[in-house]
């Protein structure tokens, strides 16, 4: 009985263990005008710092909506969300809060502040791409502080062809730990 108690207890501690290590950095790839760029499931996301402000670009093979998410505390819980897609030619991208586990609400629809800027998107040979710039220390609550150098839980996903909303379940998503 005494072993089946060790064995219970073992069960239960080591997966919390792994878990809470986080797990490994991912490695992002550097050009030569210092861009980091990070690739998962034919999803990419590419980066650069200039002073205190951030410019991301995503892309996936979808003409539905695209997605990137920053450390969450739990699931989706907690984390600032850029969620874009592209119709008829135009863009549309929102600065979103991961209110719960599953789900997400726009900062502006929960008291916060939509504090994106250069905004811009295009959808091509089923493919959908969105850049935008933010700060890396917005003030807004709903946003996550980002710190040049320093690593980050990095959330990315894309919804199914034609899945221009923001609301629509992921085709695919992938998480990784990266720098700044």
């Amino acid at each position: 009985m005494r072993k089946a108690y060790v064995f219970l207890l073992l069960m239960l501690i080591v997966p919390f263990a792994l878990s809470a290590s986080g797990g490994q950095e991912a490695e992002a790839e550097v050009s030569a005008d210092g861009v980091k760029q990070y690739n998962d499931k034919d999803m990419t996301v590419s980066w650069s710092v200039d002073g205190e402000t951030a410019e991301f670009t995503l892309e996936a093979p979808t003409t539905g909506w695209v997605s990137i998410g920053f450390n969450p505390s739990r699931a989706m819980k907690g984390a600032q969300f850029i969620i874009g897609y592209v119709e008829n030619g135009t863009v549309f991208v929102r600065d979103d809060y991961g209110t719960g586990l599953f789900k997400h609400d726009a900062d502006t629809n929960i008291g916060g502040a939509d504090d994106l800027s250069n905004v811009s998107g295009e959808e091509t040979e089923g493919k959908t791409r969105i850049s935008f710039l933010f700060p890396l220390v917005s003030g807004d609550e709903y946003d996550a502080d980002l710190i040049e150098g320093e690593s980050f839980k990095l959330l990315l996903a894309y919804g199914p062809d034609g899945s221009d909303n923001y609301s629509s379940k992921h085709s695919a998503r992938a998480s990784a730990e990266l720098q700044l």
